[in-house]
């Protein structure tokens, strides 16, 4: 079967949805150094008033203290994001290896590329939902501190998100979505050998993207697919 799209166009895109992962990647790492700083900041402040204030004021200073040291551990939920962006990358490594490959290999590649565009775009999916919840839990710890103006004050505690870092991730993941839904409109596949295609992609991506929520992203985006599917075929 013929693509409409050509080989070289497919590196091309793949490439450039590499180059947004690492964007993703750099802006999560980015994310959680200055939480990080940020907390370690206030807690050093906490630490400096503690032992010179009243006690009702103390109490207040030791919730504070908490409230930061369950923020800094959700912060540190972001490396979690970061490994499943790297097994995409791995995916489009085999995919690139495919296409590089001899020309029936690459045939059969653009016809189950579609069903690797839902794979990695429902993965982006959840990594981005992932993250946006961490920084609205975050937010909302901090906020009830902060609504404490005494306390607020005696910080300087400031209520912010850093909407560059946040714009900068959106932007890398909406460049990869466009990408991998072009994958999904353009390719059409051989309807007779679609299910055997799909059987084949979702085994080796499968194999890629094996945690638990991984494979529930799979099942969810292909209801049908059952990991030893294929057991009675190989």
């Amino acid at each position: 079967m013929t693509s409409p799209v050509s080989v070289s166009n497919m590196k091309i895109a793949i490439n450039e949805i590499d180059e947004s992962i690492d964007l993703m990647t750099s802006v999560l790492q980015q994310e959680m150094r200055g939480l990080e700083q940020s907390f370690d900041l206030y807690l050093h402040r906490i630490r400096r008033h503690t032992g010179k204030v009243e006690t009702k004021f103390e109490q207040k200073l030791h919730k504070a203290s908490r409230v930061f040291e369950d923020a800094k551990k959700d912060s540190a939920q972001l490396a979690e994001l970061i490994e499943p962006l790297q097994h995409i990358k791995q995916v489009n490594k085999m995919v690139r290896f495919a296409m590089s490959s001899k020309e029936d290999l690459v045939n059969n590649v653009t016809s189950y590329i579609d069903s690797i565009s839902n794979v990695c775009l429902g993965q982006i999916k959840y990594i981005k939902s992932r993250y946006e919840r961490i920084l609205d839990t975050i937010k909302v710890k901090i906020t009830k501190l902060w609504l404490d103006r005494e306390l607020a004050e005696k910080l300087k505690l400031i209520l912010s998100v850093n909407h560059i870092l946040y714009q900068k991730f959106e932007e890398a993941f909406h460049r990869a979505e466009v990408l991998y839904a072009d994958f999904t409109i353009a390719i059409k596949c051989n309807k007779k050998d679609e299910v055997f295609h799909r059987w084949i992609v979702l085994r080796m991506i499968s194999n890629r993207l094996n945690s638990r929520e991984e494979q529930q992203i799979i099942n969810s985006l292909f209801p049908k697919w059952d990991s030893s599917s294929l057991i009675n075929h190989e």
